[in-house]
């Protein structure tokens, strides 16, 4: 597929794709007997899946593997269920017409996973991905399932404001923590 060369660690990439199905979640391995062994398959829904995504994917991203480390922002359009369709009395939409959140199933990290594990050939190793979000929703009122994918080129930097909100220097600021390990000693 792009097992060519590698893509130079000056090159940038800020690569959008949209595949135009429903989001797969990734399920879970099924054991088959082989003779005296078991092994571990992949559902074939969900390899299926995966394969078409990254026949997608290898339409817009470099022939190149790619070696530096990037972002990969995945947004997962499930459609919309018939109850969130309907009108109130007043001839209103009830959930509006736009992207709405999603908070059911599947699980959004299962979506990433899937997402992830189709685009595996395309870089020298997962561990470059450092950085991403994922959000799950809703289909506007006439739109249709599709996964939206952007990888773009990263440097890792500390200073971006959300690392800190996490406190990333060290723990608790006012010295809880300490006073707690205190306490376990005493014991």
């Amino acid at each position: 597929m792009t097992s060519g060369t590698k893509l130079e660690t000056s090159e940038q990439i800020d690569v959008t794709f949209s595949v135009p199905m429903e989001p797969k979640a990734k399920a879970r391995a099924v054991p088959v007997k082989a003779g005296r062994y078991v092994r571990m398959v992949k559902d074939r829904g969900t390899r299926q899946w995966e394969a078409t995504l990254a026949q997608i994917a290898a339409l817009h991203l470099p022939e190149k593997v790619i070696e530096n480390n990037v972002r990969v922002d995945v947004l997962a359009v499930l459609t919309r269920p018939a109850y969130m369709r309907k009108k109130n009395r007043k001839g209103e939409y009830k959930f509006g017409t736009g992207l709405l959140m999603c908070g059911k199933r599947p699980d959004i990290d299962n979506l990433r996973k899937s997402v992830m594990d189709a685009l595996k050939p395309f870089w020298v190793d997962d561990c470059l991905v450092v950085d991403g979000r994922t959000v799950k929703c809703y289909a506007e009122l006439d739109g249709r399932a599709r996964v939206v994918v952007r990888i773009r080129s990263t440097e890792v930097s500390l200073d971006d404001g959300f690392l800190s909100e996490l406190e990333v220097s060290g723990g608790p600021r006012d010295g809880s923590q300490e006073e707690a390990q205190d306490g376990q000693r005493d014991d």
